[in-house]
């Protein structure tokens, strides 16, 4: 592999575990602002930041998005039955 690949292949990577690490904390967040239950939210920083990072860096982030709401759902607050369902 040479340099410049080895290059982008990590900002590639940083770029993803980024998003996705992004999503996953502002979904915990999200979470702690839920008043009736633990799934009902009035606001879900989440989806914005999907949506500005897809509008920011295109449809390559849609990994990182995915890996987010995964993990979201497996360690959230209902636990992995959900990620039965995904």
């Amino acid at each position: 592999m040479k340099l410049p690949e080895a290059k982008q292949l990590f900002r590639w990577a940083a770029l993803q575990g980024g998003v996705a690490l992004a999503y996953y904390l502002t979904g915990k967040l999200g979470f702690t602002l839920a008043f009736m239950h633990t799934h009902v939210s009035p606001v879900w920083p989440p989806t914005g930041l999907a949506l500005g990072a897809a509008l920011v860096f295109g449809y390559r982030v849609w990994p990182a998005i995915v890996l987010g709401v995964i993990a979201l759902t497996a360690w959230g607050p209902s636990g992995l039955p959900w990620l039965a369902v995904i």
